[in-house]
C-alpha cells in the first residue's frame, strides 16, 4: 500500500496559498488551521463528506489562476486528509507545528486547535457523548488552545506558560488516543 503523502513542493503550494490573499481574509484558516479542521473530520466517529465540509471550511471560495490550479488544491486538500487519515491510524504523530520559533508554534498551536474545534462543533452530538465521557479530558489541549471556549480555568492554564507549553505538546498525541477511541468503540 503506498503511503499518502504531500511531498514537500505540493506542501509549500499548500501553505503558501492558503496563507496568501487569494484565500478570502475573513478566512479562519490558514495551513495549521486547516490542518487542524481536517485531523478533527479524520477523527470524528461520524463521516461528513467533501461537498458538506468544504463550504464550511471555504465560506467564500479561494481565487485561483485557473481552472488546473482549482483541481490541483482540491486534490492537495484530499491528499493531506488521506495523509492525516494514514498516520492517525498507524499511531504517528503528526504536528503541523514549527520547529524553530516558540512564538510561531504557539500561534500555529492556537490556528490548528481552532480549526480542530470548529470541525468537532459541526458534529458536536456525536463527539460529546455519555458513552465516553472520556472525550471531553482527552480534549483539554484544544479546549485550551483554541479559546474558543471562555472558561476562566482555561484562561488560568493559557498564562501559565509551563501548563500551556504542556498541553501543546500533548495535542498530536491526543489526536492519535481520540482517532484509536473512536475507531475501538464502534
Amino acid at each position: 500500500m503506498e503511503i499518502p503523502n504531500l511531498s514537500p513542493t505540493e506542501r509549500e503550494q499548500l501553505v503558501d496559498f492558503l496563507d496568501s490573499n487569494l484565500v478570502d481574509s475573513e478566512q479562519l484558516y490558514d495551513y495549521c488551521g486547516t490542518h487542524g479542521f481536517l485531523t478533527a473530520l479524520c477523527i470524528s466517529p461520524q463521516t461528513m463528506s467533501t461537498e458538506e465540509w468544504w463550504p464550511i471550511l471555504f465560506p467564500v471560495s479561494p481565487q485561483h489562476s485557473s481552472e488546473e490550479h482549482r483541481r490541483r488544491f482540491h486534490e492537495q486538500l484530499e491528499q493531506l486528509m488521506q495523509e492525516i487519515d494514514y498516520q492517525l491510524s498507524h499511531d504517528l504523530p503528526n504536528s503541523p507545528f514549527s520547529r524553530s520559533s516558540h512564538a510561531l508554534r504557539e500561534a500555529q498551536a492556537k490556528n490548528w486547535a481552532t480549526g480542530f474545534m470548529e470541525a468537532l462543533l459541526i458534529q458536536e452530538e456525536v463527539w460529546l457523548t455519555d458513552e465516553n465521557p472520556e472525550v471531553g479530558e482527552l480534549l483539554l489541549p484544544v479546549f485550551v488552545w483554541s479559546e474558543i471556549i471562555d472558561e476562566p480555568a482555561y484562561h488560568r492554564l493559557r498564562r501559565d506558560k509551563k501548563q500551556a507549553s504542556k498541553l501543546l505538546k500533548a495535542m498530536p498525541q491526543m489526536a492519535i488516543d481520540l482517532y484509536l477511541l473512536f475507531r475501538t468503540d464502534s
